[in-house]
C-alpha cells in the first residue's frame, strides 16, 4: 500500500450499465520531486483486465472529459471538459443517435466512491490491478471481438517486423500480412515501401511510421 500516492481513475459506462475501466494516472510524492504516472487499462473478456504504463513525467494539472474517480493525498487539479467518445459506426461530425446516447451515459462527473468490482483490500486501485489483472499491453482482434495480452496473442494476431508492431485483421502493415506470411520470419532490406495508410520508410532496419489519425470508443 502506498500512503503518498493519487489515483485518478477514468471509466466508461458501456450500454449494460456496467463501469470499465480505462486510464489510470497516478502522483506520488517522493519528497524532492513528484512522480506522475500514466496506464492504459484494456477490458478483456477471457482475461480480465489488461494494463500497461505508456506515460510519465506532468504536473497535477489533469483534463478530464468523462467519469472519473479520485482520491489520495496529492493535491490534483481537475479541469473537466465534455466527453468526446463516439460510437465505431459514427463518422464526422459525431452526430449520430448511438453517439449521443454513448455522450450522455458518459457525461463528465467524478464518482464519489469506486463500483463494487473493484472493492480494495489493502491498497489503492494500482494495487489492485496488479493483484486482480494482467501487466501486459492490450492488443484488439476483431475476429475475436477481443482484446488479447501482447505475450498470449490469438491466432489472428502477429508480430510485423516491418511495421515493428502488431498485424491485425483490421491492419495488415505490410504485403506479407496480407498474404498471412509474416510472422517474425519477414527479412528487411533497407528502402521505401508504399501502403495504403501512406508510405513506409526506414533505413538499415530502423522503421518510421506515420498512421492516419483514429479515434473510434463504444
Amino acid at each position: 500500500m502506498n500512503d503518498k500516492r493519487t489515483i485518478l481513475a477514468e471509466f466508461q459506462k458501456k450500454a449494460s450499465g456496467r463501469l470499465e475501466l480505462f486510464s489510470l494516472t497516478t502522483f506520488e510524492d517522493c519528497g524532492a520531486y513528484l512522480s506522475r504516472k500514466t496506464y492504459n487499462v484494456d477490458w478483456s473478456k477471457r482475461y480480465g483486465y489488461l494494463f500497461e504504463q505508456t506515460g510519465f513525467g506532468g504536473g497535477t494539472e489533469v483534463e478530464v472529459g468523462g467519469i472519473y474517480f479520485l482520491s489520495g493525498p496529492v493535491d490534483v487539479k481537475i479541469v473537466e471538459r465534455p466527453t468526446t467518445l463516439v460510437s465505431g459506426d459514427d463518422r464526422p461530425p459525431w452526430r449520430s443517435a448511438a453517439t449521443k446516447k454513448i455522450r450522455q451515459r458518459n457525461r463528465t462527473r467524478r464518482l464519489q466512491k469506486l463500483p463494487k468490482e473493484f472493492a480494495l483490500e489493502g491498497g489503492d486501485l494500482l494495487d489492485w490491478l496488479r493483484r486482480n489483472g494482467i501487466e501486459e499491453d492490450g492488443v484488439w482482434c476483431s475476429a475475436c471481438r477481443d482484446y488479447m495480452p501482447g505475450q498470449s496473442l490469438c491466432r489472428h494476431i502477429w508480430w510485423c517486423d516491418v511495421s515493428c508492431w502488431y498485424s491485425t485483421p483490421e491492419d495488415r502493415p505490410c504485403a506479407s500480412c496480407i498474404n498471412g506470411r509474416c510472422r517474425n520470419d519477414f527479412e528487411m532490406t533497407p528502402g521505401t515501401y508504399a501502403f495504403d495508410d501512406g508510405p513506409l520508410w526506414f533505413w538499415g532496419g530502423q522503421p518510421e511510421l506515420t498512421w492516419p489519425a483514429r479515434f473510434r470508443a463504444g
